[in-house]
């Protein structure tokens, strides 16, 4: 993963925990829970709750063009543009995992226990009309050693685009590969209509290479 790729990520973690705790099947607030949240054509996230009502929570990412182009208002050093453009790259991933526990006492017995890992990741590659991705996460992420299932790793891979924490807006990933030793992983999501009615977009990778001492990074 090169320097440009570790920035976003490092800049996604922390805009989602600035974000509203979505993370949940539903949201209470005054007694009232979200069931929807999406992000408009304007950019802004939009709540609904189970009254109906709806609550505008302003703009989040910059607003599409017309031919699918992001349209920028500011010209300061292309910080809104990069930074738009890295929120509609940017998902939350939940993955869920089954371990064996041996309970206590005079008689012991064992149970399955199930648990999950939350983490975020950019969207590598992306084919829009087939709803195609591939995302990029932490090894740490999927795998769990005292997981029960092979190798480790989740069977059960939840990704969620920006704006869109809820179980309603949960896309299926599978795990194609990754590395321990490097703390990488690849997941792939096929067919999703999600993704084919979303704003999403894939991450521009930079050439670390190329990358020297006061550069700045988004």
């Amino acid at each position: 993963m090169n320097a440009k790729t570790v920035s976003i990520i490092c800049i996604i973690c922390l805009l989602l925990s600035l974000t509203l705790p979505l993370t949940s099947c539903s949201y209470s607030l005054g007694g009232t829970e979200i069931t929807g949240a999406v992000i408009n054509d304007s950019g802004e996230l939009v709540l609904t709750y189970s009254n109906g009502k709806t609550q505008n929570l302003g703009k989040v990412v910059g607003a599409d063009g017309a031919d699918g182009s992001l349209v920028i208002t500011s010209e300061e050093n292309g910080i809104p543009s990069a930074s738009a453009k890295g929120l509609r790259s940017a998902v939350s991933i939940i993955c869920k995992f089954r371990a064996t526990v041996q309970l206590g006492g005079w008689r012991p017995t064992t149970t399955t226990q199930e648990y999950s890992s939350a983490g975020s990741g950019v969207i590598y590659k992306m084919d829009k009309s087939a709803g195609d991705a591939f995302i990029i996460t932490n090894y740490h992420v999927v795998y769990d050693a005292s997981s029960n299932t092979q190798n480790g790793i989740s069977d059960d891979i939840s990704v969620y685009l920006y704006g869109s924490e809820i179980e309603e807006k949960a896309i299926k990933a599978t795990y194609v590969g990754g590395s321990l030793y490097y703390d990488i992983a690849v997941l792939r999501v096929e067919d999703s209509e999600i993704l084919k009615e979303s704003s999403a977009c894939a991450v521009d990778v930079a050439d670390s290479d190329k990358i020297v001492v006061g550069d700045g990074a988004i």
